[in-house]
C-alpha cells in the first residue's frame, strides 16, 4: 500500500481540524441535563424546535435529528448502526409497524450523519401520509419514547 502512495508528496499540511466539543451547546442539544431516573422509569426532558417548510409538491415528511458522539472511533463495533437497525425495524412491535397500521406513514428510515470531524447527528426520517401529517407532535413523542423507553401505546414497555 505504501508503494502506491509514497510518490504523493506531503506538503506539510495539517490534517483536517476536528471538533473537540460538540458545536451545539446545552440549549441547542435538546435534552436537558436534568434528565434522571425515577421510580424505575427514565425521564427525559426534551426541548424541541419545529421547522415547517411549504414545498411545491405535496410531500409530507418529518425529520428528527439530535446530536450524537462522533462515530468513526467506534468503527469496529458500530453501536449506532445497531440502534439504527432496531429503530428502523419494520416487524411486529416496531415503531414503523405501529404507525403504518394506523395509516399514518409510508416509510421510516434512520441512521447517523457524520457532518464534520468530531461532529455527528442521529436522524430519523418519517414519510407521512396526508392523514398522518396532522400527527407530527405524536410522531416525535412516539419516536423518542421508542428509543429512550417508557410506556408505549403499541405494546413495548422499555426502550431499545
Amino acid at each position: 500500500m505504501a508503494a502506491l502512495f509514497s510518490p504523493i508528496p506531503n506538503r506539510d499540511k495539517d490534517a483536517l481540524p476536528t471538533f473537540t466539543q460538540h458545536p451545539f451547546g446545552p440549549d441547542e442539544q435538546g435534552v436537558s441535563h436534568k434528565s434522571h431516573y425515577e421510580g424505575g422509569k427514565g425521564l427525559i426532558y426534551v426541548r424541541k424546535t419545529l421547522v415547517s417548510v411549504q414545498t411545491v409538491m405535496a410531500f409530507h415528511a418529518l425529520e428528527i435529528s439530535f446530536p450524537l458522539e462522533y462515530q468513526p472511533p467506534n468503527w469496529k463495533n458500530k453501536p449506532i448502526n445497531l440502534i439504527s437497525h432496531l429503530v428502523g425495524h419494520e416487524g411486529p412491535g416496531s415503531l414503523h409497524s405501529y404507525l403504518k397500521r394506523k395509516h399514518w406513514v409510508t416509510s421510516l428510515s434512520t441512521g447517523p450523519q457524520n457532518l464534520a470531524r468530531g461532529f455527528a447527528m442521529y436522524k430519523i426520517t418519517i414519510h407521512l401520509t396526508p392523514e398522518g401529517f396532522g400527527g407530527v407532535p405524536f410522531f416525535s413523542a412516539s419516536s423518542f419514547t421508542y428509543i429512550f423507553g417508557s410506556e408505549l401505546p403499541f405494546g413495548r414497555s422499555s426502550g431499545i
